[in-house]
């Protein structure tokens, strides 16, 4: 959830498109604009209940973790959790959505947080599958 002082919409782009570089920079600049919440699951909850069911079970988890902070959330994809929010899906959403694009920034930075730590590096590459945020 980005908060009223948010003032990077111009800084925000496709994660997927920005170095690993000006991704840390804009981290920096994001944390203090921002309410986020993230779930996970793990290689075993993924292997008995299958990707999908995995990320939308993370995708919730994440949500709950900013309950009262948006009115409407919007997600990346043609999927969505059973949320008791008003939501929807939306395609390509990093493109189109700053909040979906500030999400998929932090959710990416995480990624890269987690496998750069040798300790976390196993653990991670089997539970990224059901990382999400909820900025929404």
């Amino acid at each position: 959830v980005l908060k009223e002082s948010f003032h990077l919409q111009e800084e925000v782009n496709d994660s997927k498109k920005l170095s690993e570089k000006k991704r840390y920079e804009l981290f920096d600049a994001l944390k203090k604009d921002i309410y986020l919440g993230i779930g996970l699951n793990s290689h075993r909850y993924i292997n008995q209940h299958n990707v999908l069911n995995a990320t939308m079970t993370a995708m919730a988890t994440a949500v709950r973790k900013n309950m009262g902070k948006y009115n409407h959330i919007i997600i990346d994809g043609n999927k969505a959790p059973k949320l008791d929010q008003s939501h929807e899906t939306m395609v390509k959403a990093d493109a189109k959505v700053t909040e979906v694009m500030v999400a998929n920034h932090l959710m990416s930075l995480a990624f890269i947080f987690c496998t750069k730590s040798a300790s976390y590096k196993p653990m991670i590459e089997d539970m990224i599958c059901g990382l999400a945020s909820s900025i929404a």
